[in-house]
């Protein structure tokens, strides 16, 4: 906890930081998640697979991870991503064209093509996102991705305990140097969930 003194002191740095930038880096600041992000909505260094967002509403998890997806495309050398919802609109009204959604935050500089029709989000440098759905699972077999996407996986259709969509995703992640999945949730008591927490590589 600041002081009242202490915290106009950092106001007083921070205002004076803004006045000095040109109106290019003002440009950039404002797309710079690790300018506006709070430490928990940076994905974290480290030896893991999947990073695990599992909080209540307003935490900002679509924010975070539209973000996150961003700024690996742009800036960690990310180019194959499969962003997997439960349901087509799910991932296209949430993960793609939502407020919170990679159109809606990608700087103007580093816009994708969205091509509905292709399942596609294709970024400047040539990344492409390709969507995939949990109730349509068999999707996620054969392709092979560096970095994925994961909205609400606590809700997708669990048989016999086991999700088929999130073992075909990760029996996908097998390119590049550093494979992540960034997974959103609210909390729900599953099996399936219990032992996603406790994996170590979660």
């Amino acid at each position: 906890h600041m002081s009242k003194a202490e915290l106009l002191n950092v106001n007083g740095k921070l205002k004076g930081y803004l006045s000095s930038l040109d109106s290019e880096s003002a440009k950039r600041l404002l797309f710079d998640i690790r300018f506006w992000a709070r430490p928990k909505q940076v994905m974290p260094e480290g030896d893991y697979l999947t990073w695990l967002l599992m909080t209540g509403r307003g935490f900002g998890k679509n924010w975070a991870l539209s973000k996150n997806i961003i700024h690996a495309i742009e800036h960690r050398g990310y180019r194959r991503i499969a962003l997997v919802g439960r349901t087509v609109p799910d991932v296209r009204k949430t993960m793609i064209e939502g407020e919170s959604g990679i159109l809606a935050l990608s700087p103007p500089w580093f816009k994708p093509e969205y091509t509905p029709s292709n399942r596609e989000l294709i970024f400047p440098n040539g990344a492409i996102c390709t969507t995939y759905t949990a109730v349509e699972p068999d999707q996620l077999r054969g392709p092979h991705h560096d970095l994925a996407g994961v909205d609400e996986l606590a809700a997708f259709r669990q048989v016999n305990g086991e999700q088929e969509a999130w073992s075909n995703l990760k029996e996908g992640l097998r390119i590049g140097k550093q494979p992540r999945i960034i997974a959103t949730t609210t909390p729900r008591p599953t099996k399936f969930m219990r032992d996603l927490v406790k994996d170590d590589l979660t």
